[in-house]
């Protein structure tokens, strides 16, 4: 989210050494700070002080401006939730089979692990930790293969239906 001062250019006179003003220079205001909003939309906010603009982008780092804000209900969206609207939306198209299997490897596998937890919460470690534990456990490399699967399935979708900004099961 850097701060950017509208006034000149980033690019250097060659022969004086000094800023290139641009073509609103001296109109309107000078300083503009690029976010994300709540519904991870890229947005900008234009200031005339560069103090307030540095304020705002420290407030929108920190996740305390009410652009950045997430509600209340979204923050607290469990992984089971999301999970339980992300069948019932598919199962339409589903063959027997997978219908069978999806809600029984959720139910053994994921719901366990992840089901109470925010869905906003969930990170990389805790994620490297269940694949651990599964490989622990004996449990076979297709098979966990599968149960990720189906977990990174899941959590893509919540990106792309603006649950959360990233996915854990990417890194």
């Amino acid at each position: 989210m850097p701060i950017d001062d509208l006034w000149y250019l980033r690019k250097r006179d060659p022969d004086t050494k000094k800023l290139i003003p641009s073509k609103r220079h001296g109109r309107g205001k000078r300083w503009r700070v690029r976010y994300t909003d709540a519904d991870n939309n890229d947005r900008e906010k234009l200031f005339d002080l560069k103090r307030d603009a540095e304020v705002f982008d420290v407030q929108c780092r920190a996740g305390a401006a009410p652009e950045v804000r997430v509600k209340r209900e979204e923050a607290r969206l469990t992984f089971g939730e999301y999970a339980q609207r992300w069948r019932e939306s598919r199962e339409s198209g589903w063959a027997t089979e997978t219908r069978r299997r999806i809600p029984q490897n959720l139910r053994k596998h994921l719901l366990p692990v992840f089901g109470a937890k925010a869905i906003r919460s969930i990170n990389l470690t805790d994620v490297m930790g269940w694949l651990s534990r599964l490989l622990d456990d004996g449990t076979p490399k297709s098979s966990v293969s599968l149960y990720f699967g189906l977990f990174k399935t899941i959590l893509n979708a919540a990106v792309i239906d603006k649950g959360f900004p990233t996915t854990p099961a990417t890194g």
